[in-house]
Order: structure tokens, then C-alpha cells, then sequence
């Protein structure tokens, strides 16, 4: 560590190996246990994370290092975030980031965003609720297209009562039906 507080410019290069190396870890812990990835976290990415919490205490004591550009800002949001960021090492079911949470709250946000263009608050409401019930859907593992339609049509012919259609049930609903089907 003290290389990097001597040669600032071989900072930025430690914390893309530091990264890397973090990634690495979590690839070779794919098929392992929530626990066993908890031990191997802590023998393995904990020393690298101390060595990165070094590097970022360096750079916000560096007075050469400024509050406002990017790496100060990243420098200071990764201190504030410190506790949360080390948690995944000593929760093995725990995710090193956050995309996959990220991509599933993305369409959500377009949604809103795009229902700022309805033409009045009634089509706006309606927007939100049907891009909700499709999102819904997606995460049960549907196809939105294939469940709207059993879902209007047991709407229409009184089939089930709305309580019984939500995507959930519906996915509960059609894994039952599929486990009837096969033969075993």
C-alpha cells in the first residue's frame, strides 16, 4: 500500500485489479454453499477490500485529490457505503453487486417515466397498473402476453374470482397443473 500513497497513478490500476480480483472470487464460488462462501469470502476478499479501504482513505486525506471531480466523488460515496459494502463477505447468500435487482426495477422506471406522456390521469393510472401486471408476470417467469390472455378470458367467462389471477397464483396455478401432466 505504501507504493500507491508514494506513486498515485498505480491507485486507479490497484482498484481495477481489486475489482477484478473480487470477481474472480465470486466466479469460482457459483456452485458453492451460502456458508462455504461466506469462509471463502473472508479468507480471500476481505484482505483485498481492506487494501481497497486503505487506498480510499489515502485518497480522501490526499489534498490533491478534490471533493467535486469523479474520483473524489466515487472516493467519498464508497467510504459512505463502506458497512453495506462489506456485508456480502459475511453473508454468503449475499450478491457481490446489485445488477440483477438494478435490471428488474429498470422497465419499472421507464414505465413511469413514459406515463408522464398519458393524456389524462385516468390513462395514466390505467398504464401504470397494466405495466405493473406485466412486470409482475416477467418475474414469475411468464409469458405476459399468453397469461393476459387466460387472465381476461377467466375474467370473461367467470372462471376465478380476480384474487386467484395474480401473476403468483397463476405461476403456482400452471407449475401444479404442469406436475399433474408429466408422468413420473
Amino acid at each position: 500500500m505504501s507504493t500507491l500513497r508514494a506513486r498515485p497513478r498505480f491507485a486507479p490500476r490497484f482498484a481495477r485489479f481489486a475489482s477484478l480480483s473480487l470477481r474472480v472470487i465470486e466466479r469460482d464460488l457459483t456452485d458453492s454453499s451460502p456458508a462455504q462462501k461466506g469462509a471463502i469470502r473472508t479468507k480471500l476478499a476481505k484482505p483485498i477490500l481492506a487494501q481497497f479501504k486503505q487506498l480510499l482513505d489515502a485518497w480522501r486525506a490526499d489534498p490533491t485529490v478534490l471533493p467535486k471531480p469523479s474520483i473524489g466523488r466515487a472516493t467519498t460515496y464508497a467510504l459512505n457505503q463502506w458497512d453495506g459494502l462489506i456485508l456480502y463477505v459475511t453473508i454468503g447468500a449475499s450478491p457481490i453487486d446489485n445488477n440483477r435487482t438494478e435490471r428488474a426495477v429498470r422497465p419499472n422506471a421507464s414505465h413511469r417515466k413514459n406515463s408522464l406522456f398519458s393524456a389524462s390521469v385516468d390513462g395514466a393510472e390505467a398504464y401504470a397498473t397494466l405495466s405493473t401486471v406485466i412486470q409482475s408476470a416477467c418475474l414469475h417467469g411468464l409469458n405476459p402476453e399468453r397469461y393476459l390472455a387466460d387472465v381476461i378470458d377467466d375474467l370473461h367467462f367467470r372462471r376465478r374470482a380476480p384474487s386467484e389471477l395474480t401473476p403468483a397464483r397463476y405461476a403456482a396455478r400452471k407449475e401444479a397443473e404442469n406436475a399433474v401432466e408429466q408422468p413420473r
